[in-house]
């Protein structure tokens, strides 16, 4: 039982944090303007993220679109801390 509880503490934190670790992360830097982004098309979310499962686009209240890194950054948004390391 003490087995099973440490596994779902464990499993939990996994899911909360996104699903990546550190060295997951992709490097900023070497994302094209060209590549393929997603957001939240809600009015408050300001992020774009390297998948639509990342833990910081999956409370989106709106629809999740995939754009280009260029088309969302000249809409305001900026890198997911979850998603991309700089």
């Amino acid at each position: 039982m003490r087995l099973l509880f440490i596994s779902f503490i464990g499993l939990l934190f996994f899911s909360c944090s996104g699903g990546r670790s550190d060295k997951a992360k992709i490097d900023i830097n070497t994302v094209q303007m060209q590549d393929s982004v997603w957001i939240c098309t809600s009015e408050s979310a300001k992020r774009f993220h390297a998948s639509d499962t990342c833990g910081g686009i999956l409370s989106c209240g709106e629809e999740i679109k995939q754009f280009t890194r260029e088309e969302a950054e000249r809409n305001g948004r900026t890198y997911c801390h979850k998603c991309y390391k700089k």
